[in-house]
């Protein structure tokens, strides 16, 4: 019993001694890929981000991108009704600017 609780024991401390903390992601969600973007990995983590961006997938690679509060995976948008619309950092849908055509 002595040698099974001395070996639980050494595997705790060598356990801790080598336990990394699993990195956290920030809060909030990335927002939809509009367009492939530069073919490069320009983040790993959101720990590589700063302040409050995250590391998205844009269709060809990952950059640091400001994130939005609800998943736009869940979000149907309504189509803008322009030629001109743009999605505004931390939105999931796009809304129309500038002269309407």
């Amino acid at each position: 019993m002595k040698k099974v609780l001395c070996f639980a024991l050494i595997l705790v401390v060598v356990g801790a001694q080598t336990y990394q903390p699993y990195r956290k992601d920030k809060p909030g969600f990335c927002p939809p890929a509009e367009d492939v973007g530069v073919c490069a990995n320009l983040c790993n983590s959101d720990e590589s981000c700063p302040g409050n961006q995250k590391c998205c997938s844009h269709g060809c690679g990952r950059s640091c991108q400001v994130p939005t509060k609800l998943n736009c995976a869940a979000v149907l948008c309504q189509r803008p009704t322009c030629n001109n619309s743009v999605r505004p950092p931390g939105q999931c849908c796009g809304v129309c600017y500038g002269p309407r055509y």
